[in-house]
């Protein structure tokens, strides 16, 4: 029963229960007391009950039946139940109620935000193009970043490891499925670089030294940080990818730049019709992101998402508090990808 702890109607139920409980036992023996007696003295005759019977259980028929016809089950249990019965079907479609009181607010939400990367787009990151502006060779580039980025439990790291894994290997993959992921343990411990003093970067990217030269990987603002220039031309075509709602990623080695990556991470097919269903409720959806303006605001046209917060993706208790003080009460929805 903890579900319903804060829960302002079963409290007030379980409040009503606790005096019209006793109210009714105590009208439960009152009558049992009454036909026992009566009968006892001979106040009604014998042959309402039959032989098999007695005064004593023909009293006690009455007894029960005034407990069974006053019993409170809308009060006691009917409420409880639905309760707890719509926090599982909720916990059955991935939706975690805390408690009773939270199940109850959740009527007079007014704002729902979204988190983009998992929430409203499917969490599975896909490279779509990886072009090199200088005279690096296109699978000697895969191979620099896929090795610094082998080290990165981010989503975006895995995709790229794999993008490059397969520009190299596709056509020497055995075809079952269990050769494959053996096969690429194999090469992966033969074929990346050795990378050393990883770091990542919160918000901006990775670092690491390959063959004693730094290498970075992430957004502008690790390139304007370590004073690497993004050349015109790279700069022209990453602003495509971000109109195409792709997340770009620069790379440098040995503070030039040599290229970048497109990576897209798709809507997942329900995300426009929630949200337009939560239009028609009246209820204003919102979209919290980290990724860089273009990329969040072609995200968020696609979804129909009119209003956007562009923001680090850890946002901490304190910030939404600070915007629940601004726009009301709101439900801030978030897919855990990582701790």
């Amino acid at each position: 029963m903890h579900i319903l702890v804060g829960a302002d109607i079963p409290l007030l139920l379980f409040q009503v229960a606790s005096i019209f409980v006793p109210i009714v036992i105590t009208l439960s023996i009152l009558t049992f007391s009454v036909w026992f007696l009566c009968g006892s003295f001979g106040a009604y005759p014998h042959s309402w009950f039959d032989g098999t019977s007695n005064c004593f259980v023909f009293s006690l028929m009455f007894s029960i039946s005034v407990v069974v016809i006053a019993c409170p089950c809308a009060l006691g249990l009917a409420t409880p139940t639905a309760v707890m019965v719509a926090t599982g079907i909720g916990a059955n479609h991935g939706v975690l109620v805390k408690g009773g009181d939270a199940l109850e607010r959740a009527q007079n939400v007014n704002y729902v935000i979204f988190d983009k990367t998992g929430t409203l787009t499917q969490g599975k990151a896909v490279v779509t193009t990886a072009k090199v502006f200088s005279g690096m060779d296109l699978g000697d580039f895969l191979t620099l970043v896929a090795s610094a980025e082998a080290s990165s439990e981010h989503p975006l790291a895995k995709a790229v490891l794999e993008y490059a894994f397969h520009f190299h290997f596709f056509g020497k993959l055995p075809s079952s499925k269990d050769g494959i992921e053996q096969r690429k343990e194999q090469i992966l411990s033969q074929w990346l670089l050795e990378a050393e003093d990883f770091s990542a970067v919160p918000g901006k990217g990775v670092q690491c030294l390959i063959n004693d030269k730094k290498v970075l990987i992430g957004n502008r603002a690790l390139m304007n940080e370590n004073g690497v220039t993004v050349p015109p031309e790279a700069e022209s075509f990453l602003v495509d990818l971000e109109l195409n709602a792709k997340t770009g990623i620069l790379v440098a080695y040995d503070s030039s730049f040599v290229g970048l990556m497109g990576i897209a991470d798709p809507l997942k097919r329900e995300a426009a019709v929630v949200v337009e269903g939560l239009k028609k409720m009246g209820i204003h959806p919102v979209m919290l992101t980290g990724d860089n303006w273009r990329t969040a605001q072609a995200v968020a046209k696609e979804v129909c998402i009119c209003l956007l917060l562009n923001s680090h993706p850890f946002v901490d208790s304190y910030h939404l508090r600070c915007i629940t003080v601004f726009i009301g009460l709101l439900l801030f929805v978030r897919l855990a990808l990582r701790t």
